[in-house]
């Protein structure tokens, strides 16, 4: 009994030593059970009492069921082969004696017991065991739908296997348009091949790549993500899957631009405010300076445009504001910029002119344009304005003494 029941809890259960062990302790009491039974002593408090307690001690609270069954059925096998015995029934032979009998019965009965029910109990243990990580994957399976980052996963050639919700919405693609594709699909013009050779790099030498990414919607759009992207390797370290996880950040970069834009330009007209025509001059003069050339700066003030706003209204005037920043615009070149310095004074700077005579060609051209009426509150406007030139190198070294001479022209 305590080699066989104790043996079978160990060889099934397994890792449960210590159960195992605690089983062999209650097999003490399970034979002596049987014999007391057997000498009409069982009933004997002084006797059963404490090697119960002993046994009872020693036994798993999970393990009680299955000990007492198999103590049950051990006993009701011991004295059935008992009496068959009393009866005549050999089958163990002539020499066996009948305690032998006896317990052999008893003891096979008891491993059976014990094997059948911690076998059923492991393979429960098993099932359950199953359940949860069928539960866990199922659980895995909904976050990776739901997550509002989007996940792809590609072979080790770059081959898109699986790509969640959040990716597929993000990039305007059904999964059966990205499946079996590359994700170069989704690339934009807006980095170098540099950019992606670096990217390649780093990921292979550390399994890792995290960094800002514009991509191209299927409308066309663009699309920029922070992505993160990682190796996956098996046992033996060959990588055998890559996956990319990623924020939509474009909201953000559109928000930083627009942040960007108004530091640098006027909300009203759209164009260049002061510091940014500051740092034009500035390179328009170290461009000339570099290249032996002539640069000119004009200042333009508005002429009586106070009246406008107070006769008509603060609105009118700004719809005169723009009408005149558009027609400015129209007149210079692409290299050529045009600025409001702020309320009715705008800034030019022109480049590559031919002589003074040809600047001055242009100075009139930017009166003539002002000039021409404007309607403001179903009226017909007419404004004039003054004009300041200042030319480099002949005014000024510098981009700060152009703007003061050119100032005082005006």
């Amino acid at each position: 009994v305590l080699i066989m029941a104790g043996a079978a809890a160990l060889l099934v259960r397994t890792g449960r030593i210590v159960g195992g062990a605690r089983l062999i302790v209650a097999g003490t009491w399970i034979i002596s059970t049987a014999f007391m039974l057997l000498s009409g002593g069982l009933g004997s408090p002084a006797v059963v009492g404490p090697l119960f307690a002993i046994a009872l001690a020693g036994i798993l609270l999970g393990d009680r069921e299955c000990v007492f069954t198999a103590v049950l059925v051990g006993v009701t096998a011991f004295v059935t082969a008992w009496v068959e015995l009393g009866f005549g029934l050999d089958f163990f032979g002539p020499l066996a004696s009948p305690w032998l009998r006896a317990g052999f019965m008893g003891s096979y009965a008891i491993a059976v017991a014990v094997l059948q029910i911690t076998t059923s109990r492991a393979i429960q243990a098993a099932l359950e065991s199953a359940r949860l990580a069928n539960e866990g994957l199922s659980m895995a399976g909904k976050i990776y739908d739901a997550t509002s980052e989007g996940i792809v996963v590609t072979t080790s050639d770059g081959t898109i296997i699986d790509a969640n919700e959040a990716y597929l919405r993000i990039h305007g693609y059904a999964r059966a348009d990205v499946i079996g594709q590359n994700p170069r699909m989704m690339k934009s013009d807006r980095h170098k091949p540099e950019f992606y050779q670096h990217m390649w790099q780093v990921l292979l030498e550390t399994g890792r790549w995290q960094g800002e990414v514009w991509d191209r919607h299927s409308d066309g759009s663009l699309i920029a993500k922070w992505l993160s992207m990682f190796a996956v390797k098996d046992d033996h370290g060959v990588v055998t899957h890559y996956v990319g996880v990623f924020s939509d950040i474009t909201a953000v970069k559109q928000g930083q631009d627009a942040l960007e834009w108004l530091a640098t330009h006027d909300p009203l007209t759209g164009l260049p405010n002061r510091a940014l025509i500051a740092d034009r001059l500035n390179l328009a003069v170290a461009r000339s300076r570099r290249q032996l050339k002539s640069a000119a700066v004009l200042f333009i003030d508005l002429d009586h445009f106070k009246d406008v706003n107070d006769t008509m209204g603060h609105s009118a005037g700004d719809r005169l504001l723009v009408t005149i920043a558009e027609r400015f615009t129209a007149i210079v070149r692409e290299s050529d910029t045009v600025g409001r310095s702020g309320g009715d004074e705008f800034t030019m700077i022109v480049s590559d002119f031919l002589d003074l005579e040809d600047l001055g060609a242009f100075a009139h051209r930017v009166l003539t344009t002002i000039s021409e009426p404007v309607t403001l509150e179903n009226r017909e406007v007419r404004v004039t304005a003054s004009i300041g030139v200042a030319v480099f190198p002949t005014d000024g070294a510098d981009a700060a003494e152009l703007a003061r001479h050119a100032d005082v022209a005006m």
